[in-house]
């Protein structure tokens, strides 16, 4: 499945990124050997010893239902919330996304991730970093920037109070999305409009080509390429109520700690 979802939504949960509820773990077959099946005669006398070998079938049956029950299991464990809570900013219908953005806005489950994004092109670190906050994480990986992993709290100011530095498995991401029925439908009037596409109804941002980004931001310092980043903690939000999560924003309908 291709890959893409408007970039402007991901940079609204960049840190911030939702989680959906656990998944139902009773999903997993039931593969025990049919109680009906009666054992002939010859075949219960001789099994009456200690070494019997079990009837046709039931050792691989016994054997699945083994598999099964362990993929159910680690199934629930994934989708299983952090040990420690952490402020999210999920939607868990259409009607979260409208009273914050508007008519036109959805809530769907945001597995896409854009292939290829306008990013900085760089030939050090230095390249990347700005004089923003999180300057220090920036790093410039392939000839474009990228930000690595973080390695402790003190990194993490940049996220707002409460900041920590901890590995998430998010999990699928629940988030608001616009809606549309033509490319025309998702722009705002700006250069960068050039990027958004309409698909299967939803609103991408994302580029195709280097000549695409300049008509976009007006300068061959950016490049569409694909983004990248070093696996391993992330800068998050700490929390121990969904008030540690208010920003103080229409979007604060949609935080949640857990």
């Amino acid at each position: 499945m291709t890959k893409r979802a408007s970039f402007a939504i991901m940079l609204g949960c960049l840190g911030t990124m939702s989680c959906a509820p656990g998944g139902d773990d009773g999903t997993a077959t039931d593969a025990r050997p049919d109680a009906a099946g009666e054992i002939p005669d010859s075949d219960a006398d001789a099994g009456s010893g200690e070494d019997a070998a079990p009837p046709d079938g039931a050792e691989g049956d016994a054997a699945a239902e083994v598999e099964d029950t362990t993929a159910a299991e680690d199934a629930a464990a994934e989708d299983a919330a952090p040990a420690e809570p952490v402020c999210r900013y999920e939607c868990g219908a259409d009607d979260d996304c409208v009273a914050v953005y508007g008519v036109g806005w959805v809530c769907r489950d945001a597995t896409f991730a854009a292939p290829r994004l306008c990013l900085t092109l760089c030939a050090t670190d230095d390249d990347c970093r700005v004089g923003a906050a999180s300057d220090p994480l920036m790093i410039c990986r392939s000839g474009a920037c990228a930000m690595r992993a973080c390695t402790d709290a003190s990194e993490c100011g940049w996220v707002g109070a409460r900041a920590d530095c901890r590995g998430v498995d998010w999990g699928t991401m629940r988030s608001c999305q616009r809606t549309c029925m033509t490319d025309g439908d998702c722009g705002y009037g700006v250069p960068s409009d050039a990027l958004y596409h309409c698909e299967a109804g939803l609103c991408a941002w994302y580029c195709d080509t280097d000549d695409e980004c300049f008509t976009a931001f007006g300068s061959r310092a950016y490049g569409c390429r694909e983004p990248s980043g070093v696996a391993g903690a992330t800068c998050i939000r700490d929390c121990a109520t969904d008030a540690d999560c208010l920003l103080g924003g229409p979007s604060d309908v949609l935080a949640v700690c857990r």
